[in-house]
């Protein structure tokens, strides 16, 4: 009934994602990358349950290997909609839940619908809502004309930056990042195969600000090759920098770009309790289009 799960699942993997969550960015591209690219240490293994040839079932169990927080786990499981109730979910997580008792996990998370359903399946194996994730999206066709960075700041594309200008500026930003498992264990090696050679990765709209020719913040846009679908991947500027309106000006020239390309929606996920940076994308624009909810269960045994 369940069976390992593998790379080439990957298509399909995104296909159930898609369905599962809707408004979310996902590709099969992306999918393949980030199962071939997980780091050794992170122990992960995949569960898949098929029917009728269509992958209908999947979960996910490992190590969470960007943080120094020992014994932290991030796992993921989802049934298709159309077949939920029927025990699908908890067989997948018996399975999840013997491999964290094998993994010694005592802090797990979860990503998941803040429907009713989701939320009484967590409970019942003692997850709480930790964080509330909003998912907003707009129509870059539609705004103005970005302003011109004023004097003293100049934007790049990722094509004419060397990719560690970008990773120190993620590794400081995402420090404070509102984060249930704290991302403080970026490593340049597995960085650079995650998010700089990200298929899905657009590094003529990634942008990098410099102020005064020193790298002060950065945006990555997500750019579908086959869809009109953008997603940020992240933006951050580093703390010497904030309260500049670095980060409002580098994603209007990012979306300018996105807009030039023929993208009609750009997605981007903020933490409701990123309150800076949710203001600098109500300002742009962005409208909630979907809400997942992040799950969280502590051990103290």
């Amino acid at each position: 009934m369940i069976r390992p799960g593998t790379i080439d699942d990957a298509p399909a993997v995104a296909e159930l994602l898609a369905a599962t969550y809707p408004n979310t960015w996902v590709t099969a591209a992306g999918v393949r990358t980030w199962m071939a690219t997980t780091p050794e240490r992170a122990r992960r293994r995949w569960w898949a349950v098929e029917r009728s040839g269509a992958l209908v079932g999947w979960a996910t169990a490992g190590l969470n290997p960007e943080t120094k927080e020992e014994h932290a786990a991030a796992v993921g499981a989802m049934v298709h909609p159309t077949r939920r109730q029927r025990g699908l979910g908890s067989a997948l997580w018996n399975e999840v839940e013997a491999y964290l008792q094998h993994l010694g996990a005592r802090h797990v998370t979860v990503m998941g619908s803040d429907a009713e359903p989701s939320r009484r399946f967590l409970a019942a194996r003692g997850f709480a809502v930790t964080f509330v994730d909003r998912t907003s999206g707009l129509d870059p066709r539609t705004l103005p004309p970005p302003p011109p960075a004023r004097e003293g700041v100049e934007l790049l594309p990722f094509t004419g930056i060397d990719p560690r200008v970008v990773f120190e500026l993620d590794v400081e930003a995402v420090r404070d990042v509102p984060l249930d498992q704290p991302m403080d264990d970026l490593r340049w090696d597995e960085w650079l195969e995650r998010t700089w050679r990200y298929p899905d990765l657009d590094r003529e709209a990634s942008l990098v600000a410099l102020v005064d020719g020193q790298p002060a913040g950065f945006t990555t846009l997500l750019i579908a090759p086959d869809t009109l679908l953008a997603a940020s991947g992240m933006t951050g500027v580093a703390r010497r920098y904030r309260g500049r309106g670095l980060a409002e000006l580098i994603k209007r020239h990012a979306l300018a770009c996105a807009a030039a390309k023929g993208v009609t929606m750009a997605l981007t996920d903020n933490d409701e309790s990123n309150a800076a940076m949710l203001a600098v994308n109500d300002k742009l624009g962005y409208r909630r289009v979907a809400t997942r909810l992040v799950f969280s269960r502590r051990s103290i045994d």
